[in-house]
């Protein structure tokens, strides 16, 4: 199901699959009174119809395979991404799909990286979202229409982007504490408890270095952290 009517007692009690007015994803009308065509109305939604993108499906059952071929016939470069790399002829001789990523492959998962216009998702055993984000490109959709048993998981940390920090050493950290009871905060900080967050590849906003160089203030170079930059 994709809506339902929201005022009800069902609704109201966080029982929308019991909603007498739920919409279903196929053939309903949707809110707007257009009809709903499974796993098509959120990729045409989301402007994911377009020829010449790169789209990845994650999850090659029984949405995932017509999500394929929705993709192939909206002109679409696509990219199956599973569990089960037996699945791998089906996804090209079968379905169409251009390439096949075997997701327990890092390898192959860190060749992705940035290469992807739009995610769809219906894999439906949980499963972290994070890699999957880093797949996108800048301003990239991740669509997630699978039902798994236990939601996704997403780490904060990954959606925290272009943030300017200070980036600190643990013995700082009492300093740090007197600083929030100031206000003084430039303005996240972010403990490099291994000493190794400089060395990390992916950008974010400016840095700010301490301890205080010797004028007081700390100290900023453009660096690199663990955040990721969508």
């Amino acid at each position: 199901m994709v809506g339902s009517c929201l005022s009800c007692v069902e609704c109201d009690s966080n029982l929308e699959n019991y909603c007498a007015k739920r919409i279903l994803t196929y053939n309903n009308t949707y809110y707007d009174g257009t009809n709903t065509y499974g796993v098509y109305s959120p990729m045409k939604f989301f402007g994911l119809d377009k020829p010449g993108l790169h789209l990845g499906v994650v999850g090659l059952g029984g949405h995932g395979h017509i999500c394929v071929k929705f993709a192939k016939a909206f002109g679409a470069k696509v990219t199956v991404i599973s569990s089960s790399p037996d699945k791998k002829k089906d996804a090209i001789d079968r379905f169409g799909a251009d390439a096949f990523i075997y997701s327990e492959d890092a390898n192959l998962m860190q060749a992705a990286m940035n290469t992807m216009d739009g995610i769809i998702d219906v894999a439906s055993k949980a499963h972290s979202l994070q890699p999957y984000i880093g797949m996108l490109k800048t301003h990239g959709k991740l669509i997630a229409l699978g039902s798994p048993s236990s939601p996704n998981s997403l780490p904060v940390v990954n959606i925290l982007v272009g943030a300017d920090i200070e980036l600190i050493p643990m013995d700082y950290v009492n300093t740090t504490i007197e600083r929030m009871e100031k206000v003084d905060i430039r303005y996240w900080f972010v403990i490099d408890v291994g000493k190794t967050l400089s060395l990390m590849n992916s950008p974010i906003g400016d840095v700010y270095i301490v301890p205080p160089n010797k004028k007081g203030t700390p100290t900023t170079q453009k660096d690199s952290c663990c955040c990721q930059n969508l």
